[in-house]
């Protein structure tokens, strides 16, 4: 502008000139001068400080001119000041310096060697530099004015731009941010209906970068068909008024057909209803969303098997007993999953676990739950009024087909409890009800199921009891040890006695083993329980030798927990070393179902106990599945011929095979037998046909305490041996126990 401003002099000063009478020729050479600083002021070439020190020499050469042409009309030199305020335009100080000195100059040195061409009267005349002076503080006055106004515009400029920059910086930090947390901002003129979005708002809704859309309708647009009517609910609310904040999750659907989620929070401003503006947010909550449907899918399904957990399994337990219809809960546990589990390792009994999820799956409607509530144990919601028998029968008829895992076939038995919800029933009841029908199946020893009834419950409340009253037992002394007698089949003399635990309940009186041994090994009171007994019965047998003065054998039972026992060799040493009891005997009493669950680690600890002069008997032996090929590498010397053999020897020569095939291979190992449970002469005879040694058995005497056990060992010693002999072959007669009267063992 102020280089336009020049040429244009360039162009009026000859013409003023000549004007003036100075002629166009002598005043267009000397306006060359400023042409020449125009030409200057205008190359792109030179510096933006010198074209503007160029330009403004040119406009005060201009008005020196024109003070010249005009003959020094004093008026003429407004044009100077005029040029110096021009001059300010360019917010320099060099430039602005040029104009102060050329003017200074122009009129004392110019002023003194031609008078007549600066000043028009006499006194400026005769005394140029004293008009000089004049000027130059009118000049200077004004400078100080236009210096003023210009370092307060440099100021106003300075903060404008430094706003402008902060500005700037903000919402370039901001778009920055939106576009990191995903968050988009929005304004809504309610009146006109137009919508401005930012930058990334647009991003998240997949639409082109434009200022604003047309409005309500094409935002509503974008939402997925499902979320539209709810959103345009919620603004309504807001445009009459009735609420001032909006906040909402939806679903859009962008142009490439993607779904995503949003969460809009707003905030309105209304003048009167539908007049206003709403300002607010639009955040991209897509995988936020996903992750928490991902945590709470993992929180209410098991990770192995994908099925539902025992936590949203109960929660659709809880909701189906509010509804009016039947409701079943079938529980059940795999058997002998522990051996698949050990045997095969964990990785073939996780896949037996997702195998038997996939056919449950397959085996119940859609619309049942079946979840897995850890370990082996499953569990199925029915809650349409369909039969659970039915789904039980199905079930186990499934299961009981073998499964190839691993290239092994396995075949795994399973243990259902049925229960219906009945009246009143909660969550937690029928939970319980399914389980203690299917501890019922488990406790018999058999897979099939069973539906859960009013003598189970009691039961199970009468065992829960036991349970929490076995701790208490072991504290107050509750327990007692009875004896029964092993003999000699041949003899009839007592050659040792069977240690057989038993608890003298206060209230409930003397129970047996049968109904508290199994609480035992499953609160692991077994441990310090037969610590005890084996103690006990040292002490008494130790004992009951000194009184008898001879050298009985006193068998103890071991279960496979005390078994499994760091201590166990510890405990045994224990015993003997402080009762005084000869380590020969004591005869320790363990299963074929310990020696076979891991039959190296069944050796060493065997061996073991054997160091410590102790002898080894199996108890109950041929029931299990114990292997010829281990057998003769355990450490053993007694076999035990269980009861179940012993029951058949007089009926048949089948049932009779048997037992002569454990005693055949006793011989062949050079081991002993002991027969269990005899309780007929009959097969005492047919016992001893076969070649066993020794019997226990109600046709002797049933488990006595000690002092009874006594008083037993003399009043046959004082009948004599052979009278018991004839005896033993007479039924009815007194050396024989009716086994109506006999205890449970």
């Amino acid at each position: 502008m102020i280089v336009g401003l020049l040429w244009i002099h360039v162009g009026i000063l000859p013409l003023f000139g000549a004007a003036n009478g100075r002629g166009l020729l002598h005043s267009t050479l000397e306006s060359l001068v400023v042409a020449g600083f125009a030409i200057g002021a205008s190359m792109s070439s030179v510096s933006r400080t010198a074209r503007s020190v160029l330009a403004t020499l040119g406009l005060t050469t201009s008005s020196a001119l024109l003070t010249h042409f005009s003959g020094g009309l004093i008026e003429m030199h407004f044009h100077f000041f005029v040029m110096v305020a021009i001059v300010t335009l360019y917010q320099s100080w060099l430039p602005f310096a040029f104009a102060i000195g050329f003017v200074l100059i122009h009129h004392g040195v110019a002023g003194a060697i031609e008078p007549g061409g600066v000043y028009n009267h006499p006194d400026a005349i005769l005394h140029p530099w004293k008009w000089a002076s004049i000027h130059a503080l009118f000049i200077a006055g004004e400078s100080i004015a236009c210096l003023a106004a210009w370092r307060l515009n440099e100021d106003a400029l300075e903060r404008e731009r430094s706003a402008r920059g902060a500005l700037e910086k903000a919402n370039n930090d901001l778009a920055e941010a939106q576009e990191i947390a995903r968050v988009g901002s929005w304004e809504w003129d309610l009146e006109s209906g137009s919508l401005w979005w930012s930058e990334e708002l647009h991003r998240i809704f997949g639409t082109p970068p434009t200022p604003t859309i047309a409005g309500r309708a094409s935002f509503l647009e974008l939402l997925h068909p499902e979320d539209v009517a709810g959103f345009a609910a919620e603004v309504e609310r807001i445009k009459s008024g009735a609420v001032s904040r909006l906040e909402t999750e939806c679903r859009i659907v962008r142009p490439d057909g993607e779904i995503r989620v949003v969460r809009i929070i707003g905030s309105a401003s209304l003048e009167t209803p539908g007049k206003g503006r709403v300002v607010g947010t639009s955040q991209d909550i897509t995988e936020q969303k996903q992750l928490e449907q991902e945590i709470e899918y993992k929180a209410f399904h098991d990770p192995l098997t994908d099925l539902a957990n025992r936590g949203l399994f109960r929660d659709r337990l809880v909701d189906a007993l509010q509804r009016p219809h039947p409701v079943s809960v079938v529980f059940m546990d795999l058997d002998d999953f522990k051996t698949v589990n050990d045997t095969l390792g964990h990785i073939v009994g996780d896949e037996l676990l997702v195998k038997v999820a996939r056919t449950l799956e397959s085996l119940v409607r859609p619309d049942d739950l079946v979840a897995r509530f850890g370990g082996d144990e499953f569990a199925i919601l029915i809650d349409d009024g369909s039969s659970a028998v039915d789904v039980a029968e199905r079930i186990y008829l499934a299961l009981e087909a073998p499964m190839i895992l691993n290239s092994v076939e396995v075949v795994t038995g399973v243990s259902m409890g049925v229960a219906t919800a009945e009246g009143t029933h909660t969550a937690d009841e029928l939970l319980r009800d399914a389980d203690i029908a299917m501890y019922t199946v488990k406790a018999s020893g058999e897979s099939g199921f069973a539906v859960c009834s009013a003598e189970m419950r009691s039961t199970a409340i009468k065992r829960l009891e036991l349970k929490t009253e076995l701790k208490r037992a072991l504290e107050n002394d509750e327990f007692v040890v009875h004896y029964q007698p092993i003999v000699s089949l041949l003899t009839q003399e007592m050659v040792g006695l069977e240690a057989l635990v038993r608890w003298n309940h206060p209230q409930r009186g003397l129970i047996p083993p049968i109904d508290f041994i199994p609480l035992a090994e499953e609160s692991g009171a077994i441990v310090p329980l037969g610590s005890w007994v084996l103690h006990e019965a040292a002490r008494e047998a130790k004992a009951l030798q000194e009184l008898m003065e001879r050298s009985y054998s006193i068998s103890v039972n071991l279960s496979a927990r005390q078994l499994h026992e760091v201590d166990l060799l510890d405990t045994v040493h224990s015993a003997l070393q402080s009762t005084g009891l000869n380590a020969e005997n004591l005869v320790l009493e363990i299963t074929e179902t310990f020696l076979m669950g891991s039959p190296e680690s069944s050796i060493r600890t065997l061996n073991g106990l054997r160091d410590l002069g102790v002898r080894i008997a199996v108890d109950d032996f041929g029931t299990g599945y114990s292997s010829l090929s281990y057998l003769h590498r355990f450490p053993i010397d007694v076999l035990k011929i269980d009861r179940a053999f012993v029951a058949g020897v007089a009926e048949s020569p089948e049932k009779t095979a048997l037992a002569q095939a454990v005693v055949k291979l006793a011989t062949a190992l050079d081991l002993r037998t002991v027969a269990e449970g005899i309780e007929t002469p009959e097969q005492l005879v047919a016992l001893e046909a076969l070649g066993c040694r020794n019997g226990q058995g109600f046709l002797f005497a049933e488990a006595l305490p000690m002092p009874e056990l006594e008083a037993w060992i003399l009043e046959r010693t004082s009948r004599g041996v052979a009278r018991a002999n004839d005896a033993r072959l007479t039924p009815g007669s007194s050396g024989i126990k009716a086994s109506s009267n006999r205890l449970s063992l």
